[in-house]
């Protein structure tokens, strides 16, 4: 009986391994890849993503203002912020937060009628967003009041549905720092 003998052959384990080596690091290439890429187009889906979550944390926490992370909107893409879009899955209906300009009509509009924000601003720029949440329009409005230094009184309060007297209603505003 002859042996048959393979030369310069390897192992399939060591293939395996070579594989997943090169799996691991090209993970971590997309992983430092995706926040650069992710940060060449700015839109509203991360401004969505930080008031939804602003909204869930404060609408508990009457009278005090908190501000987002920086966050680099333009009206490239999709530029509209509904309240409805910002208000789901927050347990608040969309008449309850109302956006204000806080002095910044170049780079952001209100539609009133469709409580929704758009921004305007042609080229890339950076706000933070501030949630200011009461348990009714009478109490945020000393709130804002006391919040004067940041909020600016550059414009009429947003109004609210009389319906919502005993309600939580929240202010969402841009603030540049």
């Amino acid at each position: 009986m002859k042996l048959i003998s393979l030369k310069n052959s390897k192992g399939q384990a060591f293939s395996t391994f070579q594989l997943l080596i090169a799996a691991v690091v090209a993970l971590a290439l997309l992983g430092v890849l995706m926040p650069i890429i992710g940060g060449i187009n700015p839109g509203t889906d991360r401004l969505v993503d930080a008031l939804k979550e602003r909204i869930n944390t404060q609408q508990d926490q009457p009278g005090t203002l908190t501000l987002t992370d920086e966050i680099k909107v333009s009206s490239k893409g999709d530029p509209y912020v509904s309240a409805a879009t910002i208000t789901e899955g927050t347990g608040l209906a969309d008449d309850q937060v109302k956006f204000m300009l806080n002095g910044y009509e170049n780079d952001f509009a209100v539609n009133e009628g469709n409580n929704v924000l758009e921004v305007r601003a042609s080229s890339s720029v950076t706000y933070q967003f501030g949630v200011l949440c009461h348990r009714n329009f009478e109490e945020l409005e000393n709130s804002i009041n006391d919040y004067s230094s940041i909020i600016k009184e550059t414009e009429d309060l947003p109004t609210f549905d009389e319906e919502n007297d005993n309600v939580r209603v929240c202010v969402v505003v841009p603030v540049k720092r």
